[in-house]
């Protein structure tokens, strides 16, 4: 029995996802190491936001290096059971947190259920 909400997907779906992942990480890089270099032909812009860049490309390479090495180590033949957390790893789907309702509401705090 499979305990859970859970995907079966094959090493062959898991490693296209796996990739296809990646690549969206790969044109973040770009979009941001061209954002830098055009930031830094400007002088008036803050150094900050240069930091900030610079961090955002680290985390993207870093995803990147990761989804490709479980893209290359997954057993060949083998199907591979997916939770809800997997699925937003690899950007089937994206977290609940993401999404907002546009305004809070003041009377959520005060129902005890």
């Amino acid at each position: 029995m499979i305990q859970g909400l859970q995907a079966s997907v094959t090493a062959a779906e898991l490693r296209d996802l796996c990739l296809q992942h990646a690549l969206q990480h790969q044109s973040s890089i770009e979009q941001l190491t061209q954002e830098l270099a055009d930031r830094r032909k400007s002088p008036e812009e803050r150094f900050e936001l240069e930091d900030e860049t610079s961090r955002l490309i680290d985390f993207h390479k870093n995803k990147v290096t990761e989804l490709h090495f479980f893209a290359n180590h997954l057993e060949t033949h083998e199907t591979y059971r997916l939770s809800r957390e997997d699925l937003c790893f690899l950007g089937v789907i994206r977290p609940d947190h993401d999404f907002t309702a546009g305004f809070e509401d003041s009377f959520d705090e005060e129902i005890p259920f």
